[in-house]
């Protein structure tokens, strides 16, 4: 959890950095918490709609909670 306490700190100063969003998704994934990671993803493409990995990462995330 050390992870995401450092990206929600980042996050707190800076909430339009658009790594850290993607990166506290990339763990909560890991964490398989589906929803939560999703959450951050969509926040991402907020930020950059076009952000190319944060789509194949959506991908993913639908994949590993069996949402096709």
């Amino acid at each position: 959890m050390e992870a995401l306490d450092c990206f929600n700190f980042v996050l707190n100063i800076k909430p339009e950095n658009d790594t850290s969003w993607k990166n506290k998704g990339m763990v909560l994934a890991k964490l398989s918490k589906f929803d939560e990671a999703l959450e951050c993803f969509n926040t991402v493409l907020t930020l950059r709609r076009n952000y190319a990995q944060i789509w194949e990462n959506k991908g993913s995330n639908f994949l590993k909670n069996n949402e096709t």
